[in-house]
């Protein structure tokens, strides 16, 4: 296995596991060594978020697919810099799932422009998360039939989960 290649995870044991990760998780080569290897992996559910773990190489499989130079280079200056932490060893744990009632817990004017005010209720959409954020769905019918709402991209600091009969 050579530094900085992509790899995938083909077998996935009990370990792994606990750290939610599955079998096709692509991960890159920070060290190599003869039997295990160094291997930064992305979060699927959170885009900015990712683990550092020390595992066999047995368990990987190296893509034909390469890094572009440039962001060897910036993982290159990342690690040597110590902007890239390699001793975090689990992924960020994300609160919501899809189709999550959630209630907007403060007013701000990102969400403001678009007519979502504190305490609305809304649906998470999809069960991943982007800088943070996931998008949220506030829209509904009013008594009238008449269309209301957005679906927008909501800081999960900003939200409160709701419990229902079913969670």
């Amino acid at each position: 296995m050579k530094e900085k290649s992509i790899v995938k995870l083909k077998i996935v044991d009990e370990n792994l596991k606990k750290k939610d990760l599955n079998k096709d998780n692509l991960g890159i080569i920070l060290k190599s060594e003869s039997s295990t290897s160094l291997v930064l992996f992305f979060n699927k559910k959170i885009v900015d978020d990712y683990l550092v773990i020390n595992i066999n190489n047995s368990l990987l499989e190296e893509q034909k697919e390469r890094l572009p130079d440039q962001i060897v280079k910036s993982l290159t200056s990342a690690i040597s810099n110590n902007k890239l932490n390699l001793k975090k060893q689990s992924f960020k744990p994300i609160e919501f799932e899809e189709y999550s009632m959630v209630r907007l817990s403060c007013d701000k004017e990102r969400y403001l422009k678009f007519g979502i005010h504190k305490g609305e209720i809304g649906v998470i959409v999809e069960n991943y998360a982007i800088n943070n954020e996931v998008l949220v769905d506030f829209s509904g019918v009013d008594k009238n039939g008449n269309f209301y709402g957005d679906c927008i991209a909501v800081n999960i600091n900003d939200l409160e989960f709701i419990k229902t009969s079913s969670n």
